[in-house]
């Protein structure tokens, strides 16, 4: 699916009683049918993640 912005629910702060979100990058991969997920706080971080994540699929 490539990189894309995560502003997706965390679920509710047991104190406060409120829903907390997400604000961050996230990376996704899909290989076989399994989905390779992960959150970055810049762009930059995400991109260089899902190519180096590439790199390393491609040796195997």
């Amino acid at each position: 699916m490539g990189v894309y912005w995560d502003s997706s629910s965390k679920g509710q702060d047991k104190n406060l009683r409120r829903t907390r979100y997400h604000s961050c990058w996230r990376a996704e991969k899909t290989i076989n049918g399994v989905r390779y997920r992960k959150r970055f706080k810049s762009l930059i971080d995400a991109k260089m993640w899902l190519e180096l994540f590439e790199i390393e699929i491609k040796k195997d």
